[in-house]
C-alpha cells in the first residue's frame, strides 16, 4: 500500500508544478496581451490623425496614466514590484512631457546661448549636456524602468556592470583571437 501512496503523492506534485506553470504562462500572456493591445491603440490612433493636437496632454493622459496601469498590472502579474515600476514610468512620461511644454528651455539648457558660448568657454560643454540627456532618456530610465521591479538597485547595478565587463571581454577576446588572421594577408617587406 505504501508504493499507492508514493505514486499519488508524486502526482500531485507534478500535477501542482503543472498549474503552477500554466499559471505564471497565463499571466505573462495576459500582462503581454494588455501591453500589446495598448501599443496597438495608440499606434493606430497616432498613425491615423493627420496632425498632433495636444501632444502633451496626449503624453500625460495616455500615456503616463493609461500606459503605466497597464504596465504596472502587467508587472505585478509577473511577479515583479509595479509600484517601482510606475514611479520609474511616470518620471520618464514627466520628462517627455516637459521637453515637450517647455522645448525652447530645453534646448537652451542643452545647446547653451550662441552668444555667451563665444563671450566664455565655462561650464560643461555642451556636447556633453546633450550626451547626458539622450544617454539618460534613452539608456538609463529604460534600463532601470525595466529592471528595478525585479530586483534591488544594488543587484540591478552589480548585474549591468558584471555583464558589461563580460561582454568587453569577450569582445576583446575575440578581437585578440582575429588579429593573428588580420595581419597574415599584410604585405611584409622584412
Amino acid at each position: 500500500m505504501d508504493w499507492l501512496y508514493n505514486s499519488i503523492d508524486s502526482l500531485v506534485g507534478k500535477l501542482q508544478s503543472f498549474v503552477c506553470h500554466i499559471t505564471v504562462a497565463g499571466r505573462i500572456l495576459i500582462g503581454s496581451v494588455v501591453v500589446a493591445i495598448v501599443a496597438a491603440s495608440l499606434l493606430r490612433r497616432s498613425v491615423t490623425s493627420s496632425s498632433q493636437r495636444m501632444p502633451a496632454t496626449i503624453l500625460i493622459i495616455v500615456l503616463g496614466v493609461i500606459c503605466g496601469f497597464a504596465g504596472k498590472l502587467s508587472v505585478d502579474s509577473l511577479g515583479g514590484n509595479g509600484m517601482k515600476w510606475l514611479v520609474m514610468w511616470e518620471l520618464f512620461c514627466v520628462l517627455h512631457a516637459l521637453a515637450n511644454c517647455y522645448a525652447p528651455f530645453f534646448y537652451h539648457l542643452l545647446h547653451g546661448s550662441p552668444s555667451i558660448a563665444r563671450k566664455r568657454r565655462m561650464g560643461i560643454p555642451f556636447w556633453f549636456r546633450r550626451l547626458f540627456f539622450h544617454f539618460l532618456m534613452v539608456l538609463i530610465l529604460p534600463i532601470l524602468a525595466g529592471q528595478l521591479p525585479f530586483g534591488s538597485f544594488r543587484h540591478v547595478m552589480n548585474e549591468l556592470v558584471s555583464s558589461s565587463i563580460q561582454g568587453f571581454s569577450v569582445m576583446f577576446s575575440s578581437l585578440s583571437e582575429l588579429m593573428p588572421q588580420l595581419t597574415d594577408g599584410i604585405y611584409k617587406p622584412w
